[in-house]
């Protein structure tokens, strides 16, 4: 970890903690120790028989407050020989049954810290003395959660105060569950189990059927033990008939009301507040109808008193039989196989439970949660799911610490992205990896439950410093509903993410239009589950290419389309600014052509924030690509306009993916220059700015989305640093502007005419036309310094 947070030695809190539990271990102690004595006397016998040695160990260990006590344990092995009789009781952890009578003692408890002998004590850290403030126990939390693993003393130490601050009798009988399950089972649950057919059972016509039986043998037990207690136990003065009349009336009333209102359906979870609820309700129907019999002529079956004995009995053992089969189920439905990393979760509210139960549940995950965080001061101290609400997020740093966390998941889906990069930043100061659960306009939670693909590693979108954009597309994209779409492009990164929103809208016909034939490869896949390439949609052409892009729209006869294909890396096309003009501007006047000559009603060309007031060459073509747009806008009924906007996160040539491989090759992070900014987005915020400008646009206009503030590359840097490599050294270096870069972008160029503001996320600024017949005679091929030179005079001095 990077930091070693101030830790107190406080003790457990809470009434169960502080007395509640010397008595539970105390009076559950000396009844299972009594009850266990033959057992243990044979045991003891074998021992002697096969060892030939004193059969009881007394070993010297640490325990309350750091006083010595001797621990209680059988012989399994002696110097000269280990027979398999020893063996075969450390396997089923018999030798510790003496230990039973250390707890009738006071000198341990059922549920603890193991206890340490006194050399190991003496090499204890301070902060890992807090396990002495309570009694060393016969089992632990380490134990049932990290049986045999090979953890070492330090991590069995971070459990053993994640259970000081979880103390509870819930949390106690649950450990005492799940070891007597890791004891008896002796096997951990194998992903294949939750794949494997169950046998055919009644239960598996009747899947509740154990609930109607189990309610049905408490009615039948528990209305003749009332009758025989208020007759003083005098059965002949039991009215017998009377008696069968009345459990044949409890069962029937029982049966017809729990299936009638859904109690034994299935219509609530086991041990809900609903079901118990019912379940009253049902009892109280049952002793109604069992006091109406009394009311016949003649001798009543049952006495009244009896009568409501035998419900409040019933009610207590059928709500006490739903908690344990409901804990037994949680313990067995929680994959017990070991998890290499410790995960604190923050938000404690439904989503957070949600999630914390997905990843104990799955088979797969590599996490096991250990406790919770959360804003609401009120929760905490609180146990859902019997781990504690440690606090808020100035915890988090102790919190890891404490529990030996190294990875941490925010389940907060309704906050705002400000308040999650918050609590990120904090979790990453801590040497944390971050991971999240999306938020309501991804994942709905309703009455779904989480599921492990819910959760995330954090992107670099949850780190934009604005609320990542959603825009009303369903009110909008009507324009595309029954259409013939066409996109350049395709396979790119962009036209890729355009190509799935637009699907959504059930256009006549999509066609993708791209030169790259691995990409429509990967499009059809991602698209259709399948890539046989065989589809009349996948069109396979250069936009550079004027007759066979013309042969194409006349062939598909689009009458949307939207043009993404570009060339756009910066640094590329300032040494080759001839395959610059080839594609992104003489590319461009073939895709505009073609589509008027098609008689298509609407066509988006994709620009970039490098047009707006450019100097390199990227920009330069994009700006023409715009005014050539905006030349075709006059030119017949179809409607042509621009999209501009800003840096797209992890698309094709942005800096991510290079700062990604940087980071997890433990090579430097190269920045430009440490002041260096960009507007950033992303895909899907792309995507649906060129949809719904698609839907506003015409004149030739050009769209640029309302983007926030800038974004210092450096920050980006740090962020990425902090998710891949939490806790290792930043190793960044400045390389320099590089030619035709920009220290600072903008959204629109000083001269640009602002026209107005159609959606309070988009500006419309005027362009200016420019003659197809001038950027036709833009070289394309030539020196580098000539056909820059071209473009910067052509721009600067446009002939309209």
């Amino acid at each position: 970890m990077t930091t070693q947070p101030t830790l107190t030695l406080a003790g457990p809190t809470g009434f169960y903690a502080r007395f509640g539990k010397a008595v539970f271990d105390r009076v559950v102690g000396l009844v299972l120790a009594v009850m266990s004595l033959p057992v243990l006397m044979l045991l003891m016998i074998g021992i002697g028989l096969t060892l030939r040695k004193n059969p009881l160990v007394r070993e010297p260990q640490v325990g309350l407050d750091g006083k010595p006590f001797l621990l209680l344990r059988l012989r399994t092995a002696a110097p000269e020989r280990d027979h398999g009789y020893g063996r075969m009781l450390r396997r089923l952890s018999l030798d510790e049954l003496p230990q039973l009578w250390n707890v009738v003692f006071g000198s341990m408890s059922l549920v603890g810290p193991r206890p340490l002998d006194a050399d190991h004590v003496a090499n204890l850290e301070a902060w890992m003395l807090r396990r002495h403030l309570v009694r060393p126990g016969i089992t632990g939390l380490w134990q049932v959660d990290a049986r045999g693993d090979g953890r070492d003393l330090v991590d069995n130490i971070h459990y053993d105060i994640q259970y000081i601050d979880q103390i509870s009798l819930s949390t106690d009988l649950r450990i005492l569950l799940k070891t007597l399950l890791v004891v008896f089972t002796r096997r951990e649950r194998q992903p294949e189990d939750a794949a494997r057919p169950p046998r055919r059972r009644l239960t598996s016509r009747f899947p509740h059927i154990r609930q109607v039986i189990v309610d049905q043998i408490i009615w039948s037990l528990a209305l003749p033990l009332a009758a025989l207690a208020h007759a003083d136990f005098a059965g002949s003065d039991v009215n017998r008939m009377g008696l069968l009349v009345a459990i044949i009336t409890a069962v029937g009333v029982q049966v017809f009301w729990g299936y009638g209102v859904g109690l034994y359906r299935g219509r609530w979870q086991l041990a809900s507040n609903e079901a118990v609820g019912w379940l009253i309700v049902g009892t109280t129907l049952v002793s109604i109808a069992l006091v109406a019999e009394t009311l016949l002529p003649g001798d009543g079956p049952l006495k009244v008193g009896a009568i409501v004995s035998a419900a409040g009995f019933q009610l207590v053992s059928a709500i006490g039989v739903r908690y344990l089969a409901n804990a037994v189920y949680a313990a067995q439905g929680r994959s017990n196989h070991t998890r290499p990393h410790r995960l604190l979760v923050f938000g404690a509210g439904a989503a957070g439970l949600k999630a914390a139960e997905a990843v104990w549940d799955d088979p797969a995950s590599d996490s096991l949660p250990v406790a919770f965080l959360d804003a609401d001061v009120a929760k905490h101290g609180t146990r859902p799911l019997g781990l504690s609400v440690v606090g808020g997020a100035e915890s988090i740093g102790s919190a890891a610490y404490r529990y030996n966390a190294d990875l941490l998941l925010i389940a907060m889906p309704s906050a705002t992205g400000t308040a999650v990069r918050d609590i990120a930043d904090i979790g990453h100061r801590a040497g944390l990896s971050v991971r999240i659960l999306p938020r309501l306009s991804e994942y709905v939670l309703d009455d779904t439950d989480v599921v492990m693909a819910d959760i995330r590693e954090m992107t670099l979108a949850d780190f934009l410093p604005r609320e990542e954009l959603s825009l009303d597309l369903e009110s909008i994209a009507g324009y595309l509903t029954g259409k013939r779409v066409l996109v350049t492009g395709a396979g790119g990164s962009i036209g890729s993410v355009l190509c799935k929103i637009i699907e959504r809208f059930d256009p006549k016909k999509l066609y993708k239009l791209d030169v790259d034939e691995n990409a429509l490869h990967g499009l059809q896949l991602a698209l259709e589950g399948r890539a046989l390439l065989d589809s009349d949609e996948l069109l396979l052409c250069d936009i550079r290419d004027q007759p066979a892009l013309l042969a194409a729209f006349e062939e598909a006869k689009p009458e949307v389309v939207f043009h993404a294909a570009a060339r756009k890396h910066v640094t590329f096309l300032e040494s080759h600014p001839g395959e610059a003009v080839k594609t992104n501007v003489l590319g461009t006047l073939n895709v505009l052509a073609a589509a008027l000559a098609v008689g298509a009603e609407r066509v988006v060309n994709v620009s970039t924030d490098k047009a707006a007031d450019p100097i390199n060459v990227l920009g330069l073509t994009k700006r023409m690509g715009e005014m050539l747009t905006a030349y075709y806008a006059g030119q017949g009924s179809t409607s042509f306009l621009s999209v501009r906007f800003g840096n797209v996160l992890g698309s094709n040539g942005s800096v991510i993916p290079t700062f990604r491989e940087q980071i997890l090759n433990r090579e430097p992070i190269t920045v430009t220059d440490p002041e260096v900014t960009r507007y950033f987005m992303t895909i899907e915020e792309a995507c649906q700015l060129v949809v719904q400008a698609g839907a506003l646009g015409n004149g030739g206009d050009v769209f640029v989305l309302e983007m926030g503030q800038p974004v210092r590359i450096v920050e980006l840097a740090e962020r990425l640093h902090q998710q891949l490599a939490p806790g290792r050294a930043l190793d960044i270096v400045f390389t320099g502007l590089r030619p035709g870069e920009k220290l600072h972008e903008v959204l629109a160029g000083p001269d640009e005419e602002l026209v107005d503001r159609p959606h309070d996320l988009l500006y419309r600024y005027a362009v200016p036309s420019l003659d197809p017949a001038v950027a036709q005679k833009l070289p394309a091929n030539g020196s580098r310094e000539f056909i820059t030179t071209q473009l910067v005079e052509t721009l600067a001095d446009p002939p309209f």
